[in-house]
């Protein structure tokens, strides 16, 4: 596995998060 790759789904799930906390997307 590669490390950046978690790097990079970490912050994107985190960015989901924000998104979904702002309410543009609902999961």
């Amino acid at each position: 596995m590669h490390p950046e790759n978690n790097n990079v789904n970490l912050k994107i799930r985190q960015q989901l998060q924000v998104l979904r906390d702002v309410g543009i997307f609902e999961f």
